[in-house]
């Protein structure tokens, strides 16, 4: 942490990346994630204000919370993030207490328009942590079992499609813009998990 001003700021400056990608849930554990996930109730997502608003977002969710049956997710994801952060990211990370998993159905017009992750309205001074990385883990296979759905991210003025596969991590910081795009046939699934940590500094 610097604590004065320089005027030859590239000669300290640590490059960021917009996105980092790979493939690291297995087939298998996809499965057993699909399992947890298909019989339980869901909820229209809603926006960071709490309202549901379908010309912006239209998605089912639920939330989980560390337990017996969700634990192992949540050690796989933190193992993800800190290899993730301590190469790509270098960020000052707290945390995070559960998941959400999402479906975007064809028949309800699902989507969810561009937005950042970052909430600039609802924080106050009892929970000082912000957004930092935000992580999308794909369930199953674009082309396969929903068309549509793309994830893109906008960087400058052109939307740029990232690739998604089933077991997929997409990370980026959680302010990049992004959205998924309607999706025109069967049901695209996904975790969504939000890391914290202290304000950006």
């Amino acid at each position: 942490m610097f604590t004065q001003l320089s005027n030859f700021p590239f000669e300290r400056a640590f490059s960021i990346q917009p996105l980092a990608e790979s493939v690291e849930f297995s087939s298998e554990e996809v499965a057993r994630i699909t399992a947890l996930t298909s019989s339980n109730l869901l909820r229209p997502g809603n926006l960071s204000e709490g309202e549901v608003n379908s010309d912006i977002r239209i998605s089912n969710i639920k939330f989980y919370y560390p337990d017996e049956s969700t634990y192992w997710i949540f050690e796989k994801i933190n193992n993800i993030v800190e290899v993730v952060n301590e190469h790509v990211f270098n960020f000052d990370l707290n945390g995070y207490s559960s998941f959400q998993y999402a479906e975007y159905r064809a028949d309800e017009g699902g989507k969810y328009d561009f937005h950042s992750d970052i909430d600039y309205t609802g924080r106050n001074a009892a929970d000082p942590q912000t957004r930092k990385l935000s992580l999308s883990i794909i369930l199953n296979e674009q082309g396969v079992d929903y068309e549509g759905g793309d994830f893109q991210i906008l960087i400058g003025a052109t939307p740029t499609t990232c690739k998604q596969s089933k077991g997929g991590v997409l990370i980026f910081p959680s302010w990049v813009m992004h959205r998924v795009t309607p999706v025109t046939r069967g049901v695209r699934k996904s975790l969504v998990v939000w890391v914290t940590g202290p304000k950006f500094r």
